[in-house]
């Protein structure tokens, strides 16, 4: 073969090839193009910033306990005493028909004070509040029943002992000096 038909066999395959796409110069073309445009979008953005790790500890919630939120948390026990004192001394100036109504009522004061959250510093005076609470009841409950008298002078003596357990510890807790006026309210 002469050396003329071997680069005329060679031209017709080059040409022969790139018409069927053995040689593709296009797509490597369109792949650095877009290898290009990947790389630019890739500058533009943001600096990384990893995610939180979990690590931090989350803000505690106030301490009720703590000296500066001590007299609020008490008041917020002392509201609902206030509520059920009143309550208890209405009733005792109630016509007997009239009173289980008010037993009801304060039932549902004394579920209350048991669903309350105790904070430590407030679970003495809160168990004083609801024994107290529970002693009203009781007797005003045995009271409807028609319990004689003597019975009822000794639950009126334990709940008034209890409602006076309460208040020392409320003059307790806020650092008052107990004193007749304190504990009779």
């Amino acid at each position: 073969m002469k050396p003329n038909s071997f680069l005329y066999l060679f031209l017709l395959f080059a040409f022969a090839s790139t018409a069927c796409e053995l040689f593709q110069v296009a797509p490597a073309t369109q792949t650095a193009v877009v290898q290009t445009t990947v790389a630019a979008s890739w500058t533009a953005t943001q600096p990384f910033t990893p995610a939180p790790t979990g690590t931090e500890a989350p803000t505690p919630p106030p301490d009720p306990c703590a000296p500066e939120k001590l007299a609020a948390a008490v008041q917020e026990v002392n509201d609902l005493q206030r509520q059920f004192d009143d309550l208890s001394a209405l009733a005792t100036q109630l016509q007997r028909e009239q009173v289980p109504d008010k037993i009801t009522e304060m039932q549902s004061l004394l579920q209350t004070a048991a669903d309350q959250e105790t904070p430590p510093c407030l679970k003495a005076l809160m168990g004083h509040q609801v024994k107290h609470m529970n002693l009203v009841i009781d007797t005003f409950l045995a009271f409807m029943d028609g319990t004689d008298k003597q019975t009822l002078d000794d639950k009126i003596k334990q709940a008034r002992e209890e409602h006076d357990r309460y208040i020392l510890e409320y003059a307790h807790l806020l650092g008052l000096t107990p004193t007749p006026e304190i504990i009779t309210g």
